[in-house]
């Protein structure tokens, strides 16, 4: 009895020697004893034998206990990373562990996990990625001790979607004869990250063409205001070296040249002046009472008094209510209907004419506006509508790339919208729908 205190309070390897005529006790005994020797078998080296054995014991289950130990914690490491990690068994080609974290982000619930066994990632993967992951598991059979791989593919989450994962993995076990049979692998979720880079992408891509169109922009800006000067020029010297020979019909048709080219420029710099004040916020809408008919009217008057080529204009007003007075912005509405007018002027041929048309209903009015000329490829449609951009169709026509960009704008402006009809060589349809209550 005293022995088995001391047992129990020691903590030591302990060896228990009885008489022949005792029996021990297995009740008194602590659960892990392992052995009892009888006195008349006793020997010294006997003895000696069982005591470096019990103390082999002893250390032996120390260190299970210690692994046991460490493989616990090592296991709830595993399990709270936010990181996947994996073992992949080369060898066999199949996943050893896995924490499941990453696939559990996903959506993927651990009986659905286990469904998919060990062939989740071959069904998760994006169809575009199937075969750079083939090659990496090629390469994982080649890997060794100085190299880490990585790998990007996306997997499918399960409400839809995809994201990236970001994998490094290298050598994790060898067999006896030294060659690599298991991998440990990390994977993080870098969807954010690709999503970030995505932009920024973009971001640049989107200032290298705003760059160059806007370096395109001041080319033909240059060129477009030296064409009206050169003229002017040209007619007022034109005018000094023969002004007593003209007679007063000659110089008036000279006079209406200059004019007609200083309207040009002062075209061009309202256009400009129009997106300095779009940029800078500046440009806002100041309603005020007006007869849309007799605005509309005096608008496609006025285009065609200052017009320079033989376009005809065939104008169409229909009115589903007497009330013609609206509340608007009539110098706006002005920007609309007179940039869409210059590009159907510009980019069609003079002997086809240009079909406009204001429809008045209770609570908005519609303006269209048509031609049959050069279209705007299907594929530019929606970048014509951005400051600076031009079709890849005009060739050599003259412009500088804002008349759709302000109409457009202004239409939001007023709270209404643009929509663009339009196909190579058959020609361009633009309508603006404004909201316009009887007040």
């Amino acid at each position: 009895s005293t022995v088995i205190q001391t047992w129990d309070t020691c903590n030591l390897p302990t060896l228990l020697v009885l008489d022949s005529d005792q029996k021990p006790d297995t009740h008194q005994l602590p659960q892990d004893y392992s052995d009892y020797v009888f006195a008349e078998e006793l020997s010294t080296r006997l003895l000696a034998k069982t005591i470096v054995h019990l103390i082999h014991r002893r250390h032996y289950d120390a260190t299970i206990q210690d692994l046991h130990e460490s493989r616990h914690l090592i296991d709830r490491i595993f399990l709270t990373m936010p990181d996947a990690v994996n073992i992949f068994d080369r060898v066999k080609d199949k996943q050893l562990f896995g924490n499941k974290r990453i696939f559990h982000d996903l959506g993927y619930t651990d009986e659905e996990v286990q469904a998919y066994g060990s062939q989740i990632v071959d069904t998760l993967i994006h169809p575009d990625d199937v075969e750079i992951y083939k090659q990496h598991k090629e390469d994982m059979r080649a890997l060794d001790d100085d190299n880490v791989l990585h790998l990007e593919i996306r997997l499918k989450h399960k409400h839809g979607g995809w994201a990236w994962m970001y994998s490094h993995y290298t050598i994790f076990r060898r067999d006896r004869d030294g060659k690599p049979i298991e991998i440990l692998g990390i994977a993080q979720d870098i969807s954010e990250l690709k999503r970030a880079e995505m932009a920024l992408i973009e971001s640049l891509q989107a200032s290298k063409t705003f760059n160059r169109l806007k370096s395109n922009f001041i080319t033909q800006m240059s060129h477009e205001f030296r064409t009206p000067l050169s003229i002017i020029q040209l007619v007022i010297n034109n005018i000094d070296r023969n002004i007593d020979n003209y007679t007063a019909e000659k110089r008036q048709e000279k006079i209406k040249t200059i004019y007609l080219q200083i309207k040009k420029l002062i075209d061009m710099l309202n256009k400009l002046f129009v997106v300095s004040e779009v940029d800078t916020g500046k440009l806002i809408l100041a309603e005020k009472q007006t007869d849309v008919v007799q605005w509309y009217t005096r608008t496609i008057d006025r285009f065609e008094h200052n017009l320079e080529t033989s376009h005809q204009i065939i104008s169409a007003v229909q009115t589903h209510t007497t009330h013609h007075k609206r509340m608007v912005d009539p110098t706006l509405l002005q920007y609309i209907l007179e940039n869409i007018l210059d590009n159907c002027v510009k980019f069609s041929d003079p002997e086809t004419p240009i079909h406009v048309s204001l429809m008045l209903e209770n609570d908005h009015f519609t303006l269209t506006v048509q031609d049959a000329g050069i279209g705007i490829p299907e594929d530019e449609q929606d970048k014509v509508l951005t400051p600076f951009y031009r079709a890849s169709n005009i060739g050599q026509i003259a412009g500088i790339g804002l008349g759709l960009y302000i109409a457009n704008y202004v239409s939001r402006l007023c709270g209404g919208a643009l929509i663009l009809k339009s196909e190579v060589s058959a020609g361009t349809e633009v309508v603006v729908n404004i909201p316009a209550q009887v007040k």
